[in-house]
């Protein structure tokens, strides 16, 4: 059983305000060397942390997700030493972006790049449609001397 009344442990926070989820350090101190404090936030959170030779310890907790005022405990295991601090949890600040919307001017047409290729593409189909039609005439002449070389043609 624990002495009564029990010994008072200071609770003290890293100076800075919480922020809602995130790390913050508490350092707990006034209760016994070397013993298991047990480090409880109002959110139902706890932490278990070991006390020094001087009966002190620190320890990082996360910040409750609710911002406004919250509470943290600290007991050691027999109950013997005890304490409780205030904190509070600061609203995330809202981020505001200034965007301005770049100054509209009257449409003005694409810019034309290349040059015209109607010259080069009546050229390459000229050579196109020759090629085709020495190919067919290529296949008409071979069929033709096929038929002669054929046995019983005239």
């Amino acid at each position: 059983m624990g002495a009564y009344p029990p010994r008072k442990a200071s609770i003290g926070l890293d100076g800075r305000p919480a922020r809602p989820g995130e790390p913050f350090v508490l350092t707990v101190s006034g209760c016994g060397p070397n013993e298991p404090v047990t480090v409880t936030l109002s959110d139902g959170t706890s932490s278990v942390v070991v006390t020094d030779s001087q009966g002190s310890a620190t320890v990082t907790v996360t910040a409750p997700r609710s911002p406004g005022s919250h509470t943290v405990a600290a007991t050691n295991g027999s109950g013997s030493c005890a304490g409780q601090a205030s904190f509070a949890v600061e609203a995330p600040v809202p981020v505001a972006l200034n965007v301005t919307p770049p100054a509209t001017t009257a449409a003005q047409p694409l810019p034309v790049t290349g040059g015209a290729i109607g010259a080069e593409a009546r050229i390459g189909l000229g050579v196109v449609v020759a090629g085709a039609a020495l190919i067919v005439a290529s296949g008409h002449q071979r069929r033709r001397r096929d038929v002669l070389k054929a046995p019983g043609a005239r």
